[in-house]
């Protein structure tokens, strides 16, 4: 597997995780808190 194709695949999913969130944040009714755990989950994929 090469680094393209894991390049690939890991932003497939950080989107899939983010539409969840989204859709997440939608049902309790709190985009801004919706928004900061989206901020927050992002800050920590950088980081590694």
């Amino acid at each position: 597997m090469n680094s393209v194709e894991l390049g690939s695949e890991y932003r497939f999913t950080i989107l899939l995780l983010y539409e969840m969130l989204l859709r997440m944040s939608r049902y309790t009714l709190s985009p801004p808190s919706g928004a900061k755990l989206v901020f927050n989950f992002t800050n920590q994929l950088e980081l590694g």
